[in-house]
């Protein structure tokens, strides 16, 4: 990613002074953002903009694409989540699949959670290897076409939360766990309050509270059952309201603030996308104002006494809560070709 962030240095020192550079440097945050925020990007009004390209930099309408999207975990080298977003940019979609990190899946031959494929894979230190290895994971699960990955850091999500002035959000419950192996100390109140980016890490970390989970206490946690599924879904929860508040012009059009922004994206993630990418997607993501955003979560059951996650061949439709087929929405959505018709 240092490549990257070099380019676009280059770009701004060439283009010194001219309004050119501040909506490309807008454009391409906003596919960072989407990388770091994806579930939130179809509340941005503003992306239907104009902007012109450089003669130097060929700009046309891309093809659909899979990004593979991980978050690494502060302590451990397990991923702390993992996602597979398409985009296809002429019907302005972007569909989103979210894999529970206890997903039963082989590893050399044994069976492993999919949150340990990207260190296994990784080893001492190739990204590609290990992307390569949850890949085969996935595909252990269902065939998918993935050619793009991204790799953010836990430190990230908390940077640009800090830096876009955190959140407002009403927390369901008390909150309170604590793991000292994984330096994971959460103390959240129940209530409407601010949220800093360390609290906002708190919130999306939580599953349960310390101690056995008696009726009394899964009915004070309204909605979480102690399993990442709903961690997830609560997760996306909290993500669109982060946009609904941050998707503002006097956020947005603040061009220092949004550079700062774009260097904490860039400094904290692994990618194969180039530069040139980011600007042929974010020519095209000025659709996606008017576009769809489909999220779905891969459905399973419990396996005990391992805590393993099975998959039933069934994803849940976050938008309505229907459950449905896996290979009907694998093809219509995470196929590399258009929908003609949003839905």
């Amino acid at each position: 990613m240092g490549i990257l962030y070099k380019q676009i240095l280059l770009l701004k020192k060439r283009m010194k002074g001219k309004k050119l550079v501040r909506k490309i440097i807008f454009r391409i945050t906003i596919i960072g953002l989407l990388f770091l925020f994806v579930l939130g990007l179809n509340s941005m009004n503003l992306l239907g903009t104009s902007i012109v390209v450089p003669p130097d930099i060929e700009i046309y309408v891309p093809k659909p694409i899979n990004i593979l999207l991980l978050v690494s975990d502060q302590v451990s080298s397990n991923t702390d989540s993992i996602m597979v977003v398409n985009y296809k940019p002429v019907s302005a979609q972007i569909s989103i699949l979210s894999i529970p990190r206890d997903t039963k899946v082989k590893i050399d031959n044994e069976y492993r959670k999919i949150n340990s494929a990207f260190w296994r894979g990784k080893g001492d230190g190739n990204t590609k290897a290990g992307i390569a290895q949850v890949v085969d994971c996935i595909n252990q699960l269902f065939k998918i076409d993935i050619k793009y990955y991204a790799v953010l850091n836990l430190k990230c999500v908390r940077m640009v939360v800090n830096e876009l002035g955190g959140v407002d959000y009403n927390i369901p419950f008390d909150m309170k766990y604590t793991a000292r192996s994984q330096h994971l100390y959460i103390d959240l109140k129940k209530g409407f309050q601010h949220l800093d980016g360390s609290k906002v890490l708190q919130l999306m970390r939580f599953r349960h509270p310390n101690g056995t989970l008696t009726r009394e206490v899964l009915n004070n946690m309204k909605g979480y059952d102690g399993g990442d599924a709903t961690r997830v879904d609560n997760n996306q929860k909290f993500i669109k309201e982060f946009f609904k508040q941050k998707a503002k012009p006097e956020i947005l059009l603040d061009i220092k603030r949004i550079n700062r922004v774009l260097q904490i994206i860039v400094k904290n993630t692994e990618t194969n996308l180039k530069f040139t990418d980011l600007i042929k997607y974010s020519k095209s993501a000025a659709g996606l104002a008017s576009g769809k955003m489909n999220a779905f979560r891969l459905l399973g059951v419990d396996e005990r006494p391992e805590w393993y996650y099975v998959f039933n061949n069934t994803f849940m439709n976050n938008s309505n809560r229907t459950h449905v087929d896996a290979k009907k929405i694998i093809t219509k959505y995470f196929g590399l070709n258009e929908i003609k018709k949003a839905g």
